[in-house]
């Protein structure tokens, strides 16, 4: 994944995030637990 498309990063429920990206229409990636784990471990967050 190429942060540099990540507008914002919210949370969401159930441990979960969602991003919104820099396109057009902002569009919304739902992120899983363990995907939202393993950005966590990358972003050192």
């Amino acid at each position: 994944m190429n942060l540099k498309h990540v507008q914002e990063i919210q949370p969401w429920f159930g441990g979960r995030y969602r991003l919104v990206m820099r396109d057009a229409a902002h569009s919304q990636v739902a992120l899983s637990r363990v995907q939202a784990r393993a950005l966590r471990a990358r972003l050192r967050w």
